[in-house]
């Protein structure tokens, strides 16, 4: 089978060999035998079109390398998006950090509010208890005037002694001499001696005068 296909090839080959002869004796006898001639005969034996080993032979074109001005316009456009984008970030963070700050400040302003608040109520407090104790310390020194001398020693001697000097030395002085002269027992005369040395150490012309010069 092999040596019948080996024939047949090699009676093709001839015969296109002798039909390539022919065309090249004809072109020379016609006066056109040249190279592009030969290709169109070639082509019309073998079936081929001219110049194709040619063309699949030829080597694939190169792409063009950019251009330094394309580069830099590249870099450029890149450099400018770089840019936005940092633009972008620096006005984000400046939005947030005014943000914050505004947070604190308000923060700030309430709590001072809040201290304005507890001050001003403190002062209210503070005031009302001293009105309400200067309402009672006056009240007192009515009723110890309005009574007898003993029996304001009493109610007197049951306070403690720092007390019952400031109680004193805010009466009137005729009467809180009489307290101070209704003094009879040994104790009485005791405790008359100390409340006489605490309004001493605060009032020596008072105390004199409680004392009788």
């Amino acid at each position: 089978m092999l040596t019948k296909i080996l024939s047949v090839l090699g009676i093709l080959s001839l015969v296109v060999v002798l039909a390539v002869g022919v065309a090249a004796a004809y072109l020379g006898i016609q006066g056109t035998l040249n190279a592009a001639s030969l290709r169109v005969a070639l082509s019309a034996v073998t079936g081929r079109p001219a110049g194709a080993g040619a063309a699949a032979t030829r080597p694939a074109a190169v792409p063009a390398a950019p251009t330094a001005s394309a580069l830099l316009a590249a870099g450029r456009e890149d450099e400018s998006a770089a840019m936005g984008e940092l633009e972008t970030f620096r006005r984000q963070v400046a939005n947030e950090q005014a943000l914050v700050e505004a947070a604190r400040l308000q923060v700030l302003r309430e709590r001072e509010k809040i201290e304005r608040q507890q001050k001003q109520w403190e002062a209210s407090r503070q005031k009302d208890a001293e009105v309400a104790k200067q309402s009672g310390v006056q009240k007192e020194l009515e009723i110890l005037s309005g009574i007898k001398a003993a029996q304001a020693l009493a109610v007197l001697r049951g306070k403690p002694d720092i007390q019952a000097a400031r109680t004193l030395m805010a009466m009137e002085t005729r009467k809180a001499q009489k307290i101070i002269e209704s003094c009879k027992t040994a104790e009485e005369t005791d405790w008359r001696k100390r409340i006489l040395e605490l309004i001493r150490e605060q009032n020596d012309i008072q105390a004199a005068a409680l004392a009788g010069g």
